[in-house]
């Protein structure tokens, strides 16, 4: 049984190169969907990369950029970003705090009615 309130502090990180992520919500609840938290450290870069799967991602503390394909839009508390599979995208902590980014992860197609992307 999946407890249904739980405290996140509860959650141990991953840490790698990348900084440190924490899986909230994983594959043990849902097949295709992760809710993660990700805290890129002051001045890092995590580094161009794509999967195959769509990340919506919050920011809700610390400054920097996100790269999706060639586009840079500078991230601060309140902006969300989707990167759509298959699309290269770089995150950069420009700020002397700590990054903290809440990702939803989805493996299903997303639609094409969309109101937030243009295709």
């Amino acid at each position: 049984m999946i407890d249904q309130i739980f405290d996140v502090n509860d959650i141990e990180w991953d840490e790698n190169e990348h900084g440190k992520t924490k899986t909230i919500i994983g594959k043990d609840l849902f097949k295709k969907n992760r809710l993660r938290l990700f805290v890129l450290k002051p001045n890092e870069i995590f580094i161009s990369h794509d999967h195959d799967f769509t990340q919506c991602l919050y920011f809700y503390s610390g400054e920097g950029k996100i790269k999706i394909d060639d586009v840079i839009t500078v991230v601060y508390p309140g902006i969300t970003a989707i990167v759509l599979p298959n699309q290269f995208h770089e995150l950069e902590n420009t700020s002397e705090e700590n990054m903290e980014i809440l990702v939803f992860e989805s493996e299903d197609q997303y639609s094409k009615e969309s109101p937030y992307v243009d295709f």
